[in-house]
C-alpha cells in the first residue's frame, strides 16, 4: 500500500513537472512572436517614414507631399493594425504571467517603451535638422544626409564607438551607403535570434529537486536569465534609433496617426 502510495505521488510530480513545462515552452514561444512582431513592425515604419521624408525631384514639387498618397495612407492603416496586433499579443503573454491590474497597468506603460523612445529620437533628429539652414535642398536625400551628419558630432562619435550598432553605422558612412539600418537588418536580427536563444537555454527545469547545491544552480539561471532579457530589450532599444531625418512635418503626422497622440513624439 504504501509503495503504491509513493508511486502515485511520484507519478503527479512528474505530472506536474511536465505541465510547468509546458507552459514555460509556451511563454517562450509568445515571447518569440513579440520580439519578431517588434522588429517586423520596426522595419515597415522606418520604411515609410523614409517614403515620407524623401525630398521629390523639382519637376514634381507642386505634387502632393508623399506622404499624403494613397499607398502611403495604406500602409499607415496596415501599421495599425500591426500596433494593435502587436499590442494584444504583449496583452495576452503577460496575463498569464502577471494577472494583477497593476502589474498589466505597469506593462501597458512598458509595452509603448521603446516605440517612445524611438519616436522622440527622430523627433529631436528632424527638429535639430530642421533648424539648420537647408543649403542643400535641392540636391538628392541621401547627399543632404551625409552633409548634416559630416558637419555634426554625430559621425565622429560613431567612428570612435565600441558599440556594435555604432561600427556598423559608421563602417557604413564611410563606404557611401547611408541606408545602412535597412542593410544591416539581417545581422541584427541574427544578433537578437543568438541572445533569445541562449535566454531559452538558460532557463532551469521546474522539476529539479531543490537541494542546496541545485538551489544554487537554478538561482544563477534566473539571474542568467534575467541579465539576457534586459540585454536584448537594450539591443532592440538601441537597434531601433534612427537616422536623422530632414522633415519633422510628415513624421509627426505619421505618428501622431500611429500612436492616436502626439504626446510620444514631445521631448
Amino acid at each position: 500500500m504504501e509503495r503504491a502510495d509513493e508511486q502515485a505521488k511520484l507519478a503527479n510530480r512528474l505530472k506536474d513537472a511536465q505541465l510547468r513545462h509546458n507552459r514555460r515552452a509556451q511563454a517562450v514561444q509568445q515571447q518569440l512572436k513579440i520580439y519578431n512582431a517588434v522588429l517586423n513592425l520596426r522595419i515597415r515604419l522606418h520604411s515609410l517614414l523614409n517614403l515620407a521624408c524623401t525630398l521629390p525631384p523639382l519637376e514634381h514639387r507642386q505634387t502632393s507631399p508623399p506622404w499624403q498618397t494613397p499607398s502611403v495612407q495604406t500602409d499607415i492603416s496596415d501599421l495599425q493594425s500591426s500596433l494593435h496586433s502587436l499590442s494584444s499579443l504583449a496583452d495576452d503573454a503577460f496575463a498569464k504571467s502577471h494577472p494583477s491590474a497593476q502589474s498589466n497597468r505597469t506593462f501597458a506603460q512598458w509595452r509603448l517603451a521603446v516605440l517612445d523612445h524611438w519616436a522622440r529620437h527622430i523627433a529631436h533628429s528632424s527638429g535639430k535638422l530642421a533648424s539648420t539652414s537647408f543649403k542643400t535642398i535641392d540636391t538628392t536625400p541621401s547627399a543632404h544626409i551625409k552633409a548634416t551628419l559630416s558637419s555634426g558630432t554625430h559621425l565622429q562619435k560613431s567612428r570612435r564607438a565600441t558599440h556594435p550598432i555604432q561600427l556598423v553605422a559608421a563602417q557604413t558612412l564611410e563606404s557611401g551607403s547611408y541606408n545602412f539600418h535597412y542593410n544591416d537588418t539581417p545581422l541584427y536580427r541574427t544578433l537578437l535570434s543568438d541572445i533569445i536563444q541562449s535566454s531559452t537555454l538558460s532557463m532551469p527545469l521546474d522539476h529539479m529537486p531543490l537541494r542546496n547545491r541545485v538551489r544554487k544552480k537554478r538561482t544563477a539561471a534566473l539571474a542568467k536569465g534575467r541579465r539576457i532579457r534586459y540585454q536584448v530589450h537594450d539591443k532592440l532599444v538601441a537597434f531601433l534609433t534612427p537616422v536623422p531625418l530632414p522633415h519633422p512635418g510628415p513624421v509627426d503626422q505619421i505618428l501622431a496617426s500611429l500612436f492616436g497622440s502626439r504626446r510620444l513624439i514631445k521631448q
